[in-house]
């Protein structure tokens, strides 16, 4: 498996859906770039699952790619040529811990990032990247892969029955939190009379919608457990095929919605994080919508036709009064409204640049 002459870049993502698909761009792009066939190992992060279980590289893809197996590893090990050099001879059995101090995802005993300098080639035959954080390059990985089959046509067949006219709010809040009552009493207006489709990873937010929002027909398309503040992408409690359905299912739908909302998140310190990665990677799909079938290029013909079928007609509220709830929240949340704004932006820009 392992060739003589070829070199190679192992990326192990750490952190959830966003993260992970961010560090697999990262680690994508370098390989692109000086020429390494790329490894991906997705069990020490959020998804749980082979990477081939969930992702179809498309012809543009680029490098390349293998999944994690026992029998790579093995070969991996016997590997002198590695960067960081601790993992030589252990790439198998090597432990990885978050060092607070050194801010980075490490080998313990010796306190090495897992990590090398993408900027240049390096000369060892095999480069390991172990890391979290987020950002925006999640969109750009999944322009380059479709969602594995069976994974496709579990999404479509789920979202199906939601239509083509509803609007979709996303609150993260285990281990990043939202002050998710102040937010939907904000909302009101803009979500009255219409279905509105809440995806979090808290079983107390998706409660409190139906609550406050007594003028609007909730939706949702993820059963998701009580993990009691506990990162839904970490939690034993959710089987990881369900749980990586219920993810993609609640990203895709909320692409495909008419309004979306989001706002900021704080940390369980009480610091403020900025924004979930999850809500950014939805809103840009949002924006960019000729990805979305895409995504589905591997999945059942007949489904994924019927999925993305022209939507019906508006429902709800005046248009007026809508539009006036849409300007409002540019005075309430504004921080969220600015950042899709110049995602938008970007991302047309982007779009025009690559005819």
């Amino acid at each position: 498996m392992i060739e003589d002459g070829v070199r190679y870049l192992l990326c192990r993502p750490n952190g959830g859906l966003n993260d992970s698909l961010v560090q697999m761009e990262l680690c994508r792009l370098h390989a692109v770039r000086f020429g390494r066939t790329l490894i991906v190992d997705t069990s020490r992060c959020g998804l749980r699952l082979p990477f081939e279980e969930v992702f179809v590289p498309r012809d543009d893809f680029g490098p390349p790619v293998l999944g994690w197996s026992a029998q790579l590893a093995a070969e991996l090990d016997r590997c002198a040529s590695v960067r960081p050099s601790a993992l030589a001879g252990r790439i198998s059995t090597y432990q990885s811990v978050w060092d607070t101090e050194l801010d980075n995802t490490v080998e313990p005993e010796s306190r090495q990032r897992i990590v090398f300098d993408f900027d240049r080639d390096h000369s060892e035959t095999l480069l390991v990247h172990e890391q979290p954080g987020g950002g925006k390059r999640g969109f750009g990985f999944l322009e380059r892969v479709a969602l594995a089959p069976w994974i496709a046509d579990a999404v479509a067949a789920r979202l199906l029955p939601l239509g083509g006219d509803y609007d979709a709010i996303h609150v993260r809040h285990t281990d990043l939190s939202t002050d998710y009552v102040r937010l939907f009493r904000r909302c009101r207006g803009l979500f009255a009379g219409r279905h509105l489709l809440v995806c979090s990873d808290s079983v107390a937010v998706k409660r409190c919608a139906r609550e406050v929002f007594a003028d609007s027909t909730i939706l949702s398309v993820a059963d998701i457990p009580d993990t009691a503040g506990e990162g839904l992408h970490w939690s034993a409690l959710s089987d990881p095929r369900r749980a990586a359905v219920d993810l993609f299912c609640d990203l895709v739908a909320i692409a495909r919605s008419r309004t979306f909302v989001f706002t900021a998140v704080e940390r369980q310190s009480g610091r403020r994080a900025g924004f979930s990665g999850f809500s950014v990677l939805a809103d840009m799909l949002r924006q960019q919508p000729a990805t979305l079938p895409k995504l589905f290029a591997a999945g059942s013909p007949d489904l994924v036709a019927a999925l993305f079928q022209a939507p019906a007609s508006p429902r709800g509220a005046p248009a007026a009064r809508r539009s006036l709830a849409r300007l409002d929240q540019w005075r309430w949340n504004h921080a969220a409204r600015r950042l899709s704004f110049r995602l938008g932006l970007k991302l047309r820009l982007k779009a025009l640049l690559s005819r």
